[in-house]
């Protein structure tokens, strides 16, 4: 493609693989015959396309968000840019989105930032909903948990504490990290040890007032995944820990 990509994210569809490069566009493949449809400009400035999501329909909404404090959205893989969101936060850029179509709560869209902040708009008005200061650092990753209810967020950033939040307040109703008092963590495995380590380990619950600092702070969560009781994260060490919910 000539130009090197960087802060790639990409999204899937049935039919479509959508790419956020460096440069500020998206390139759309198509998933059988591999081949690049469509070169979108999504960001004016050239600016790189943080994260991107995309609805389970090829017809719907196509939500980009860039290097700065806006997402760029379009009426689908066809077309230009219709609007775009701002997080009201200049200092901020969006580094994760979560988008569920299919849900009860279709036109509400949530990002997480740089600063800290869990954000959440309204794609019927273009306005932000509330902004949500959950921790000191980068939020990395903000999924929906796949409930009936479907009304909370899990959270996971620079910090380490994995926090659930209120999809329709903001609050954060749980802050958890893993109790390594109870069972040491082991170190990083060797290069040529292939076997994977599994340990036990206990969630503890923090308190709304209780400070996450450098003695305590449990590796960086970098990306995250939900399901019905298990949350999935991955982290910028050897592990990859799942979450039990009782």
């Amino acid at each position: 493609m000539g130009t090197p990509l960087r802060w790639v994210h990409a999204c899937v569809t049935v039919t479509n693989v959508v790419v956020g490069c460096g440069d500020g566009n998206a390139l759309v493949f198509d998933m059988y015959s591999s081949q690049c449809s469509q070169i979108r400009r999504m960001n004016s400035n050239y600016g790189p396309l943080t994260c991107l999501e995309l609805s389970n329909d090829d017809s719907r909404l196509l939500i980009l968000a860039g290097s700065r404090s806006n997402i760029t959205m379009s009426s689908g893989l066809v077309g230009d840019p219709v609007a775009s969101l701002s997080t009201n936060y200049s200092a901020s850029y969006v580094r994760t989105l979560c988008y569920n179509p299919s849900g009860d709560d279709h036109w509400m869209v949530f990002g997480g930032s740089n600063g800290g902040y869990v954000h959440c708009w309204d794609l019927r008005t273009r306005k932000s909903l509330w902004n949500t200061k959950v921790n000191r650092y980068a939020v990395f990753s903000v999924q929906q948990l796949r409930n009936a209810a479907a009304s909370d967020l899990v959270v996971g950033g620079a910090d380490g504490v994995l926090r659930v939040v209120d999809h329709n307040t903001g609050e954060v109703i749980s802050r958890i990290v893993l109790d390594t008092g109870y069972c040491a963590l082991p170190s990083s495995t060797s290069s040529t040890t292939r076997a994977p380590v599994q340990r036990l380990i206990r969630g503890r619950r923090l308190s709304a007032d209780a400070v996450v600092d450098d003695d305590i702070r449990p590796p960086p969560i970098t990306s995250l995944a939900v399901g019905m009781k298990k949350v999935i994260t991955t982290h910028d060490t050897d592990y990859v820990r799942t979450w039990k919910f009782d």
